[in-house]
């Protein structure tokens, strides 16, 4: 009787043993899966999470401030010329393809000529500038002047030359300018303009004369009897014919600065301008980056506008513009006669541009009020497709001269394109 008790209840215990052995294996088995899908899952859900929003890891590009720079404000360039280094280190250790900075050399030289302009005063800072002044410069019809001695009256006698003057030397030196550049107080401050006496018409000849400008600055554009009466006057001529491109806007920049004894300023503006350029392009890079894998194709017109739109060509600064925009975006920019490359400008007629149906639409033109108000009421261009999706932009083509603003104008376009893709970023 006990061997039965006894052998029942080893048997019992054995049951016992097996069934918690069991549920403890059960348990454990599913305890140890649930962790191990925990651990998957939260991998998982780290390699779901959408990439990063590039453009919020950059310094904010100003308009204003860039202006301001142009304008002539040294420190300012300095400045803004650090972050966009920084901006683009950034995107470089990011990995993004594309990414360009100035050389370092060139930063750097940039940097020691900020600080120099920005602490020196007085004999010191004109003795480094008669350093970095070459000895004789030739003009665009080859003829050569001789900078022994630093000239201390100009006469800018074109709109072009008067804005690179107002950037790089007091206004005091300047003799006088065009008279439609003080309207432009936009880019040129009365504040500044007025401190310059007088406007170049033909009845302010004689006071421009006994102002003695040592050099007066001419185009190709210039009217011969102003050249002559320049002449007659015994005052120098430096021509700058065409600027067609922006490293030619560049080159004369630099030459200007030359002759008005501002070469560390002039450098400085065209090392700037070349940063602007660069910062401006990684943006759009880092922006193309920040859109979603399926962003529906965008069809881009640009128009440029006086009496008639017409479309530019590569021959025009804005098409370069436009052809180095188109690099690094995604947009495609159409055009109707790839044949007429060679013009300046192609005509296009609002029939023309109702058949191309552009998804966004950029009206270059010196009156953008009145532009707006066309479009949207009395022309078939309110039918466009861009119309519809409120993309139509309009932005000012007196930034578009062949002038260190021209920064400005390559901005504006950038932040349309950036505007038009907001709804496709991530």
């Amino acid at each position: 009787m006990k061997k039965i008790l006894a052998t029942s209840t080893a048997l019992y215990f054995l049951t016992a043993v097996v069934i918690f052995g069991w549920w403890y294996l059960a348990f454990f088995s599913s305890d140890s899966s649930r962790s191990c899908n925990g651990v998957q899952s939260a991998h998982t859900k780290k390699s779901r999470l959408p990439p990063p929003r590039y453009l919020s890891y950059l310094s904010p590009m100003n308009r204003d401030l860039i202006q301001k720079a142009l304008g002539g404000d040294t420190s300012l360039m300095a400045k803004l010329m650090t972050e966009w280094d920084v901006d683009a280190q950034i995107l470089e250790n990011h990995g993004i393809p594309g990414i360009r900075r100035l050389p370092n050399h060139e930063f750097v030289k940039s940097q020691m000529i900020g600080r120099k302009l920005n602490s020196n005063e007085g004999p010191e800072l004109e003795g480094l500038r008669q350093i970095y002044t070459a000895n004789e410069i030739r003009d665009d019809n080859d003829q050569t002047f001789t900078l022994s001695s630093p000239m201390q009256k100009f006469l800018p006698q074109t709109y072009v030359s008067a804005s690179f003057l107002l950037a790089l030397t007091d206004p005091e030196s300047i003799v006088a300018i065009p008279s439609g550049l003080r309207e432009q107080t936009w880019l040129y401050p009365s504040s500044i303009t007025n401190k310059i006496p007088l406007d170049i018409n033909r009845y302010n000849s004689e006071e421009i004369f006994k102002s003695q400008p040592e050099i007066a600055f001419v185009a190709h554009y210039t009217h011969p009897s102003t050249l002559q009466a320049l002449q007659n006057q015994g005052i120098p001529l430096f021509a700058l014919k065409s600027i067609n491109s922006f490293p030619e806007i560049t080159n004369a920049i630099s030459r200007v600065g030359q002759v008005i004894n501002r070469p560390l300023e002039a450098e400085l503006l065209t090392l700037f301008m070349e940063s602007a350029m660069l910062a401006i392009d990684n943006h759009i890079i880092a922006m193309s980056h920040d859109l979603i894998d399926d962003q529906p194709e965008q069809r881009v017109l640009f128009l440029d506008y006086h009496t008639q739109y017409s479309l530019p060509t590569k021959k025009t600064i804005t098409g370069q513009l436009l052809e180095r925009l188109s690099s690094q975006h995604k947009f495609t920019f159409v055009s109707t006669a790839k044949d007429q490359e060679n013009e300046w400008m192609i005509p296009i007629e609002l029939e023309q541009i109702v058949n191309l149906d552009p998804d966004c639409l950029i009206i270059s033109s010196a009156n953008t009020d009145s532009q707006t108000t066309l479009t949207r009421e009395n022309s078939p261009l309110k039918y466009l497709s861009a119309q519809k999706q409120g993309k139509v932009y309009f932005v000012d083509n007196n930034i578009q001269a062949p002038t260190q603003y021209i920064i400005l104008a390559y901005f504006d376009l950038a932040e349309v394109l950036i505007d038009a893709t907001s709804p496709y970023l991530r």
